[in-house]
C-alpha cells in the first residue's frame, strides 16, 4: 500500500504545486490548469522510443465481477530478439492484483520472436488464490441462481511452447504444460465428498497459421491455431484437451478495425473438475461470471469493433455468444447464451491498449473486466 500512496503523492504533486521559477514568471498565468494537463496527459501521442527494450509500468486501482475493487501494477515491455527491423516486436509482460476480497493474482506472460520469424515461442505463468461462487456443473445448475455456493480457488498454471516455421505463415511444434489446482472452503455440504486437488502435466502439439501484424493488438491478418495436450499426473488419470481459435481482422479506416474470434475448448477423459472450460471472465463473455456456467466444453464466438477516438483514447463495441455442455449433455442451440458491451481504451504502450470493458448477457448479467494488452 505505501508504494501506492506514494506514486499517487508525487503525481498529485507534480500536477498542481507550481515550482519555483513559475511563481517568478510571467508565463506562469499561460500555464494549463489542472483538468487540461490531465486531458493532455491521457491524449498525448507517444514519442518515439528506440530503447533495444523498452518497458512501461502502471499501477492504481481497478473493478472487475470476480475480484470486486482491487489495486493493480503491471509492466509491459517491447523488445526484438536480433537486430533485425522485420522481426515482430516481442512482447513481456507481467500483471499483479490484490483485491478488497482476499483476491490475489500474478500473470506472467511472453512472446518471443526469434532471427527472421523462424522460431517463435509463447509462454505464460499464472498463480493466484481467488475467493470464488460456485453453482454446479452444467447449463441448468448454472441457470438457477439458489445454486450458489462459496469456495476458495487456489492455482499455479504454466503453459509454453515452441514453434517453428515450416512455411510462409505457418508453424507446428511442442506444448508442455502444468496445473496445479486446489478448492477448498466450501461453504456447501454438496461438495464435501468433491475432488479438492489436481495436478496435472501436459504434452502436446501446436499448429499455427498466423499472418498478423502486432500479435498484442492486431490491426489486420487473421490467426488459425489448433493445440492438442495429453494429460497426466499424480492425483489424475490421462485426459485430454483440445483448443481451436480462428481469429480475423480488418482495417475499415485509418482508424477503425474490426475483429473476430472464434474459440473452442473441448475436454475429454477422466477431466477433474478444477480443469473444466468457464465461461466468461476478460478474454470471452466478458460480462459473465467466470465459473458460474461451467462444464467439460466450451465455444464461444464474439465480434468486435474497435475505434480510436482522440490520439491515444479508444472506445469498443462487441457483440457475441457462447455455449458449454459435457459428456451427459450434448451440445444443445437453445442454451447458447448472448453476449454484448463496450469498452474503454487508453494506448499505455505504442499499440499497447488499457482496456476497461463492461460486458451484458442473458437476463442482464453484467460485469466489469479490466486488463493489459486486447482481449484476443
Amino acid at each position: 500500500m505505501r508504494f501506492y500512496t506514494y506514486i499517487i503523492i508525487i503525481l498529485i504533486a507534480a500536477l498542481i504545486s507550481p515550482s519555483a521559477a513559475a511563481q517568478e514568471s510571467a508565463e506562469s498565468a499561460e500555464r494549463p490548469g489542472l483538468v487540461k494537463r490531465i486531458v493532455n496527459y491521457f491524449a498525448n501521442t507517444h514519442k518515439e522510443n528506440n530503447k533495444k527494450f523498452n518497458v512501461s509500468i502502471i499501477g492504481g486501482p481497478h473493478y472487475s465481477s470476480e475480484s470486486s475493487f482491487a489495486l493493480g501494477l503491471g509492466a509491459e515491455g517491447l523488445y526484438r530478439a536480433a537486430a533485425d527491423s522485420s522481426l515482430h516486436f516481442s512482447t513481456a509482460s507481467l500483471t499483479s492484483n490484490f483485491s478488497v476480497i482476499g483476491c490475489v493474482e500474478l500473470k506472467l506472460k511472453n512472446n518471443l520472436y526469434f532471427a527472421e520469424n523462424r522460431w517463435r515461442s509463447a509462454a505464460s505463468l499464472r498463480l493466484a488464490l481467488l475467493p470464488r461462487h460456485i453453482w454446479g456443473f452444467g447449463f441448468d445448475n448454472g441457470e438457477n441462481s439458489s445454486n450458489e455456493s462459496k469456495y476458495t480457488m487456489n492455482y499455479v498454471r504454466l503453459n509454453a511452447n515452441l514453434l517453428g516455421r515450416v512455411a510462409n505463415g505457418l508453424y507446428i511444434g511442442p506444448t508442455i504444460s502444468y496445473e496445479f489446482n486446489m478448492g477448498r472452503a466450501f461453504d456447501s455440504a454438496e461438495y464435501d465428498n468433491i475432488q479438492r486437488t489436481s495436478r496435472s502435466y501436459g504434452l502436446g502439439l501446436a499448429v499455427e497459421y498466423d499472418t498478423r501484424d502486432f500479435a498484442a493488438n492486431a490491426t489486420r491478418g487473421c490467426l488459425i491455431s489448433l493445440t492438442q495436450n495429453n494429460y497426466t499426473g499424480f492425483d489424475t488419470k490421462p485426459h485430454y484437451r483440445t483448443i481451436f481459435i480462428a481469429d480475423w481482422y480488418k482495417r475499415l479506416g485509418p482508424n477503425t478495425v474490426i475483429a473476430t474470434d472464434f474459440y473452442t475448448m473441448l475436454n475429454y477423459g477422466k477431466v477433474p473438475w478444477l480443469m473444466y472450460a468457464q465461461m466468461g471472465g476478460s478474454y470471452r463473455m466478458r460480462g459473465y461470471y467466470e465459473g458460474r456456467y461451467t462444464d467439460n466444453n466450451l465455444i464461444s464466438f464474439q465480434t468486435e469493433l474497435r475505434q480510436k477516438i482522440y490520439r491515444r483514447i479508444g472506445m469498443t463495441a462487441w457483440v457475441g455468444a457462447g455455449n458449454i455442455f459435457g459428456d451427459n449433455n450434448k451440445f444443445c442451440w437453445r442454451h447458447t447464451l448472448p453476449n454484448w458491451g463496450v469498452g474503454f481504451r487508453w494506448e499505455f504502450v505504442k499499440n499497447i491498449n488499457i482496456r476497461l470493458d463492461y460486458g451484458m448477457g442473458k437476463r442482464w448479467i453484467s460485469g466489469f473486466n479490466f486488463g493489459l494488452e486486447e482481449a484476443f
